[in-house]
């Protein structure tokens, strides 16, 4: 995963689900909550931390407020995906995606607004 594809509020895995809260050039910090307290806060440099884009799947669209219509479209606003053979394809621009910060990356360029959790259980 290129860290420079990562923008703060960006869900990453990293010895679990964190948030990314602070980019600096060269040092990151994240945040690991459970039933709302931190458990995690780290902060080191780039190079020294195990981050992994977390895989995007039907979940996690439930979890950001899509909604699902047919067997494949995934409606949000005015946002549709198609979900095809392991990605999901975005119906503005045929982009598509394989991770979550990628979609919220995508979302906040489209929308302007940030893509947010909705259901917090996991």
């Amino acid at each position: 995963m290129n860290p420079k594809e990562l923008r703060i509020g960006n869900l990453v895995e990293c010895f679990g689900v964190a948030e990314v809260v602070l980019i600096k050039k060269d040092k990151i910090k994240l945040e690991r909550q459970k039933r709302d307290r931190v458990i995690l806060r780290e902060k080191s440099p780039i190079d020294s931390l195990t981050l992994c884009g977390i895989p995007l799947t039907e979940d996690w669209l439930i979890k950001f407020g899509y909604t699902k219509e047919g067997s494949n479209f995934w409606f949000i606003g005015h946002i549709v995906w198609e979900y095809d053979d392991g990605v999901f394809i975005c119906d503005k621009n045929g982009i598509t995606l394989k991770y979550v910060h990628q979609l919220q990356n995508l979302y906040f360029a489209l929308t302007g607004k940030e893509l947010t959790l909705q259901n917090t259980a996991e």
